[in-house]
């Protein structure tokens, strides 16, 4: 973790609160297990623990999202990935918020 260079708040995150971002970070992580990527994204500090990957992200990895087909095609390194929503169902006496 470093200090982030810009910090700002995040109105669209919280209805109540006004989050601020003030750390940065880099994350390595596998999409599909063929997509391996290690951006520089802001810390926030939520109730959830996961990685948002927001519009900017989206955009340089040239992402098309099909919403139909619950799919995003990302590209990286001149390779095309198809990233699919699963169809897995939680049972939510297992899911634990804290």
């Amino acid at each position: 973790m470093r200090p982030h260079l810009k910090p700002c708040c995040l109105h669209w995150v919280c209805n109540n609160a006004k989050p601020n971002v003030t750390k940065k970070c880099r994350v390595k992580f596998y999409i599909a297990s063929k997509l391996i990527d290690q951006p520089e994204l802001d810390i926030l500090l939520l109730d959830i623990c996961g990685i948002v990957l927001g519009i900017p992200y989206l955009y340089d990895m040239k992402a098309f999202l099909f919403r139909h087909e619950k799919k995003y095609h990302l590209t990286k390194d001149g390779v095309e990935y198809i990233v699919k929503s699963h169809h897995m169902k939680v049972n939510s006496s297992l899911v634990s918020a804290g």
